[in-house]
Order: structure tokens, then sequence, then C-alpha cells
């Protein structure tokens, strides 16, 4: 994600990075400093967008490639559209504020994913509404002082582990840059007060065991717990 207006990047966009180069020593090289420093490192990125090229130093057709020959040729460098483009390290920290990784498993891992849904009950942001008239509320947050046992009225899924192996899970929301997505999570009523990338609440997940939960309940405490996330918007 940026956070700085650049030349040629657009606000609010994300774009994907897709190599980033070896350190270059320009002094070894027998090349001049850039920047005032000795060293220099490239990355690459993707713009997904169509539209919204970096077009500063590094950028498709800048003169500082030719400036640069020997680092051109050791990134195979074309001035090609191919939706790509290089930044300069300290000038891609300083134009984006955020980076995700995606961990890409190998095809001998086994994905599972299940939906759920954490409601509130107020009608506002289109909760549903169970037998009897009664409003379904199961997203109780985490434990507090006034009420230690919240968590366990939470939505829980129990895993079956028969031996040890190693596993990942994954907590997300639906991303609410996109409108419909954002509707359908929401309801009509809750999307009064929609904005891209601003979420109604945080979200966490614990693990624990489920013999523990069932020995202690509201009395567990953080050490009892197998693994216990930050919680992110």
């Amino acid at each position: 994600w940026n956070r700085v207006l650049m030349p040629g990047i657009i606000p609010g966009h994300a774009y994907s990075v897709v190599e980033m180069s070896e350190e270059f020593n320009l002094s070894k090289m027998g090349l001049k400093s850039y920047m005032g420093k000795p060293t220099l490192r490239l990355i690459r990125l993707l713009n997904p967008w169509g539209a919204g090229d970096w077009n500063g130093p590094w950028a498709r057709g800048h003169g500082v490639w030719n400036t640069y020959s020997e680092i051109k040729d050791r990134l195979r460098y074309e001035d090609k559209d191919d939706g790509t483009f290089w930044m300069e390290q300290q000038e891609f920290f300083r134009t984006f504020s955020a980076l995700a990784i995606n961990r890409l498993f190998k095809e001998t891992w086994t994905p599972t994913r299940i939906k759920g849904r954490w409601l509130v009950a107020q009608p506002s942001l289109g909760s549903e509404e169970a037998e009897g008239g009664m409003v379904v509320s199961n997203a109780q947050g985490p434990p507090t002082a006034k009420d230690p046992g919240a968590w366990l009225r939470n939505p829980q899924f129990l895993l079956y582990v028969k031996q040890r192996t190693s596993a990942f899970i994954f907590l997300s929301q639906r991303d609410t840059r996109m409108r419909s997505e954002a509707e359908e999570a929401w309801g009509k009523k809750g999307m009064e007060a929609w904005k891209p990338n601003a979420y109604h609440t945080a979200i966490a997940f614990l693990v624990a065991k489920a013999s523990v939960i069932k020995e202690k309940g509201a009395r567990m405490r953080k050490s009892d717990f197998v693994a216990v996330s930050g919680f992110n918007q």
C-alpha cells in the first residue's frame, strides 16, 4: 500500500513485488555512488491496474539505466511495456506503508476453508434473527474482567489431530475495497457507513486443546492456549 504521492503511483492502490535485486556494491563495480551511497538495491513491482506506473528514477525509459548500464545488463533489463517497473529500495520504503507476504504451499499440503459469520446484535449491521425472534449475537470478543467467559460464545471450530503434524491457521475478513463484498458481509443497512479499507471490528483467534477448554472454560489464562493471534483490522 502506498502512503506518499509519488510520480505516477496511484494513491490507495496495491502493487505486487515480483523481484528484488542483489545489493550492488557500486564502488567494487567501478561505478559512481547513487544518491551518495556506495551500494544499490532495486525492487521490481507489477502494476495490476493497467495505469499508474512509476515514472521516477529506474522507471521505464529513464536515463539512469544508461548511466548504470552494467546494472542494466546484470538485471537483463528490457525497456518494454509488460506491466512492471523498477524502484530503488529506499524510494520503495518512502512510497509504500505496508507489505503483505503470501506463503505458497506445495501440493503436498491439504487446504480446508470454513466460512463463518461473527454477528453482533445490532440490526444496523445486518445481523440475522434466530427462531422465536431472538437476535443472533455470537461476536463476544476477547475475555474481559466483567465477562471472562465472553470468548466462549464466539464461533468455534474443532480440529481432530491424529498424529504430530504442522498446520497453518488463517483468519480473514472480506476485502472491503470491493463494495459488493462488503455489502454481502454487512448487509445493506450496514453499508450506510461503508468506507474502503474500513472494518467494523478487529479480528483474532485463539487455539487451545478441547480438553483444557472443557476443564477450565472461563478460568483459562493466556498460558493455557496453544496459540494466540494479534487483533488486526
